[in-house]
């Protein structure tokens, strides 16, 4: 039986390895199941204390995607289980997350396609995320009655003039150059350069503590991104600038153009308790660390999973695939500010 995450060590000249993660679930788009956090979770503790690993790789057999994010149906499938069994899936993914942050080794993630929710969790926190040019990041758990985890707060919550605030709250799908610019992703570079971008970190002699080597060899392979306005960056910061979602909405529909009014129309398909829960949490996050963040992940999302709404996003979505959630509350007047707050309670 193949396994759904394969791990490798390579030496170089001086018996320094590298690790070698491949994500090898493509029926799936490398949806990350239980397994497989089990699985990374030991390999990376035991990596990150092995002298002998100088960095670690990690990318996906699948030409579509590097990840698109956790496994739904299966939390689905789960959907009767004590809410404290299927919490634990969450708990190992964070745990997961967290190591990456604060992983003491280069960590090099090569994303490409659709790379999105967990898949998000395990290439961006690393020192080095790299895309390819067809990369589709997204964060568009509102839309499936959740909210963007995985620590993605602490990132979006400082992107400036709330560009992230928007990321958060439509899930909007970026493109490779926009997450450059947008410091989501340090390097653009092509797909089939990925299998020398390996052969070059595997024969260059370097140590764990080398983290400079290892940007002068990604940025050997990178490739100039034309910098450009991020598409309607006007709008997002006068539009999505304000404290509630009623008035975000509200300034959108003043606005009144094509985007903005296809805007207002992907915010009203979202779960109104995400778009509140998710607000808030971004407003909260700017000043707080990593790990405070993905502590609160872990309270809302055990929060969620006591909800009607993000079962009912799945099966929506993936189950049913009938693309008409019934969310409960189904309007955002009618999530009290008490309900909201309740999420973030231990």
């Amino acid at each position: 039986m193949t396994s759904d995450i394969l791990f490798d060590t390579v030496p170089d000249a001086n018996n320094n390895f590298l690790g070698k993660i491949t994500l090898n679930r493509p029926q799936a788009l490398n949806a990350l199941n239980g397994d497989m956090f089990f699985h990374l979770e030991e390999k990376l503790k035991a990596w990150a204390k092995d002298d002998l690993i100088k960095a670690v790789l990690i990318r996906s057999n699948c030409e579509k995607a590097f990840s698109a994010g956790g496994d739904l149906r299966a939390i689905y499938d789960n959907r009767d289980q004590p809410a404290s069994v299927i919490s634990a899936y969450f708990c190992a993914e964070y745990d997961i997350n967290r190591i990456i942050f604060h992983f003491p080794k280069p960590y090099i993630a090569l994303t490409q396609g659709i790379t999105m929710g967990g898949g998000v969790g395990i290439s961006l926190h690393g020192s080095h995320c790299i895309a390819a040019p067809n990369l589709r990041w997204a964060m568009p758990e509102t839309m499936i009655g959740f909210f963007p985890d995985v620590g993605t707060a602490y990132y979006l919550s400082r992107i400036p003039d709330f560009y992230g605030v928007y990321l958060a709250l439509t899930g909007h799908i970026i493109t490779a150059a926009e997450a450059c610019q947008l410091q989501l992703m340090k390097y653009v570079i092509q797909k089939d350069k990925f299998d020398a971008l390996e052969k070059t970190l595997i024969d260059t002699c370097f140590y764990s503590h080398d983290a400079t080597t290892v940007s002068a060899i990604l940025a050997s392979f990178s490739e100039c991104v034309k910098t450009k306005s991020l598409p309607n960056a006007e709008e997002i910061k006068n539009c999505f600038c304000f404290e509630t979602v009623e008035k975000i909405i509200d300034a959108l529909k003043k606005l009144d153009t094509q985007w903005s009014n296809e805007t207002v129309q992907q915010l009203e398909k979202a779960s109104p308790t995400s778009l509140k829960v998710t607000l808030k949490h971004l407003q909260q996050s700017k000043n707080q660390t990593f790990d405070e963040i993905i502590a609160v992940d872990f309270c809302i999302a055990r929060g969620m999973l006591a909800h009607d709404d993000f079962f009912e996003g799945i099966r929506a979505a993936i189950i049913d695939k009938d693309k008409t959630p019934r969310w409960k509350p189904a309007a955002l007047i009618a999530v009290a500010e008490k309900d909201t707050h309740s999420y973030f309670s231990v």
